[in-house]
């Protein structure tokens, strides 16, 4: 028998739903599902609460290796166009017609009487930046015109879709071919101020008649936040989901895809107004340009911008900034996905001329040099591999002055060499460059969470703090010896205290393994009717590192076991008499110190083990 079978309570991350993470032991019956085949599903298993509020700003690396947001359709049904919903001006529709993937869910779209066709539909969701999309194919008719406002506005795009071609004006637009003649045809509108969820005519812009019997095929409506379509969501009267929902636990994977394990963060904000559209009004430019939908992202959309360098020799400072109202004595961390094109070197810098941060080298994926200046502390610029070429910058530092209109500031170079206090010459051709996606700024913050998508919130996107408890119960956990066994790694060196416990609830009756607020230092701790039995703490390599870690607890006999290795002892103290402990949480068993990190694996034995078994739990 493998000695992870010993174990009474196991979690590795792999089946969740929103609002819960299951456990693998006890075992019971597999999850419940949508359509009750699980009846018979063993409610007493104690998997985990999960709870991230009514937020929907988090994101994960997928088991693809590629970035993964919340998803929704907000367009309610948006393949049902006769739904009472939608509006329609000298138009009729009809359903069961032959679709793009070979069945029968497209719609005849029909102009009915002479005079300007067209349907909308009024918004429920329409704000910041927004697409929509649909897919069409020409009938005895080959235009259809996406409308942002009324006829005559400017916001609008026009389709032809004999040729596959379109005109756009005061909106971005694309037209995919998928073939058999039809077309996935998009529009972005980048501000609020819009009367219509969706305005889709057979007449052009002006609104010109059309002729009756003139017509089209289309099919799968979607309005979205963001830049470009992404994969159609049905909807029904609610709208449809996907991705990184509501209260769903995050399996965070590397950028191989691999290496998944459980994510665990604090709340955070990202405070920059529109993070992936740099043509935004938000941004300004000095001696560069962007063109905004010119690469695959790390999200596996086109949806990067390149950053270009103006023709001829640019002095000093420069590039693509965004400005804010710093605070002083604050921690504030930047960060910004960027990929090599032309360029390969990138400086990134919180400030202007004096500026802290780094001088990268984005086809190596190295930190070339640190930028420096009075003005700021502990200025720590990092990088890291996230597949594809793409690479996340990122700066950390303490702003020591208030500043209305701090700038954040990124621009390639062909020079390796470090700037100073980001004053440089760089020549450029005014098309060579790099590409960027997902720009961040963090408050109060000493490391970089994963990207916060804004698209276009002013005062910011939040994404609520990751909350799992409420695992075990007193038939998988005994009170008075065991071992709780966790693999996991910090997100953070020190700062904090980040604690995983089994416990009766509270802290007077607990068992804990935490991230000391000491820099690579973990802490074992026993408390027996509030009275601590065992406390010992060690520095290790790293926490930042995947650590396997195993406490052993039985009156007289503490032991904390990390990668194999007996690092702490202690053999006096007490342990409940009685087998109160029932729970295991993310915290240290009264609600504080939350655990903060990645998990690999959690599991509580109901035994002691030997000293040779927990040598080969914690091997790495």
């Amino acid at each position: 028998m493998a000695l992870i079978d010993k174990a009474s309570l196991l979690m590795v991350p792999s089946t969740y739903e929103a609002g819960t993470l299951y456990n693998v032991l006890p075992s019971g019956n597999r999850a419940p599902d949508s359509t009750d085949q699980n009846s018979g599903y063993d409610q007493t298993r104690a998997d985990f609460d999960f709870d991230r509020g009514s937020n929907a700003a988090a994101t994960r690396v997928n088991a693809d290796g590629l970035i993964e947001k919340y998803r929704e359709n907000t367009l309610e049904h948006s393949n049902n166009f006769n739904d009472a919903s939608y509006t329609k001006v000298k138009t009729s529709f009809t359903s069961g017609q032959l679709d793009k993937d070979g069945g029968t869910n497209a719609w005849k779209y029909q102009c009915s009487s002479n005079g300007a066709s067209y349907f909308y539909k009024t918004p429920s969701t329409n704000s910041g930046i927004r697409t929509r999309s649909i897919y069409a194919k020409a009938g005895t008719a080959s235009q259809i015109t996406f409308l942002w406002d009324s006829f005559n506005q400017n916001e609008h795009a026009t389709f032809d879709l004999a040729n596959g071609t379109f005109t756009n004006a005061g909106c971005l637009a694309n037209m995919e071919s998928v073939g058999d003649g039809w077309y996935r045809c998009t529009t972005t509108i980048t501000d609020s101020a819009n009367t219509y969820a969706l305005l889709i005519g057979l007449a052009d812009k002006s609104g010109s008649a059309s002729t009756a019997g003139d017509n089209v095929y289309i099919m799968y409506a979607q309005q979205e936040a963001g830049l470009v379509a992404t994969d159609y969501l049905d909807s029904t009267s609610v709208t449809g989901k996907a991705g990184v929902l509501v209260d769903l636990p995050r399996i965070n994977y590397d950028a191989n895809g691999e290496n998944g394990a459980l994510l665990l963060e604090p709340s955070r904000a990202n405070l920059v107004q529109h993070s992936e559209y740099h043509s935004s009004s938000t941004y300004g430019n000095q001696n560069v340009s962007i063109v905004d939908n010119d690469a695959v992202s790390p999200e596996g959309l086109q949806n990067a911008a390149k950053i270009v360098l103006d023709n001829g020799t640019n002095t000093s400072n420069g590039g693509h900034y965004f400005s804010f109202n710093s605070t002083a004595s604050t921690n504030y961390t930047i960060s910004v996905f960027a990929k090599a094109g032309e360029y390969r070197y990138f400086t990134f810098t919180y400030g202007s001329s004096a500026a802290g941060g780094g001088h990268f080298d984005l086809q190596e994926g190295t930190l070339l040099g640190t930028i420096t200046n009075a003005n700021y502390s502990n200025v720590n610029p990092s990088i890291e591999d996230y597949g594809n070429g793409w690479y996340r910058l990122i700066i950390s530092l303490t702003d020591n002055n208030s500043v209305s209109g701090r700038f954040l500031s990124m621009k390639p170079s062909p020079s390796a060499s470090v700037p100073s206090n980001n004053n440089y010459s760089s020549t450029g051709d005014g098309t060579s460059g790099a590409y960027i996606y997902g720009f961040q700024l963090e408050a109060s913050a000493t490391y970089a969470s994963s990207y916060i998508p804004n698209h276009g919130e002013s005062g910011g996107v939040t994404r609520a703090a990751d909350v799992c408890n409420g695992g075990g119960n007193t038939e998988s956990i005994n009170s008075t010896e065991g071992v709780l066994y966790v693999e996991i790694s910090a997100l953070v060196n020190g700062g904090e205290n980040r604690v995983l416990s089994i416990s009766d609830g509270s802290y007077d009756n607990s068992v804990r393994i935490q991230f000391y607020t000491n820099t690579n230092e973990i802490e074992m701790r026993i408390v027996t009717g509030n009275a601590v039995q065992a406390l010992q703490r060690v520095a290790i390599t790293n926490t930042l590192n995947f650590n396997k870690i195993a406490l052993k607890y039985k009156a007289n006999d503490f032991q904390l076991w990390i990668n194999g290795s007996k690092l702490r002892f202690d053999t006096s103290g007490t342990m409940p008499s009685a087998n109160t402990f029932n729970v295991l949480n993310f915290d240290d068993g009264d609600g504080n110190n939350d655990f903060y990190g990645n998990v690999k694996q959690v599991a509580v034995f109901n035994e002691a083990l030997s000293d040779s078994e927990l040598a080969t739990l914690t091997t790495l």
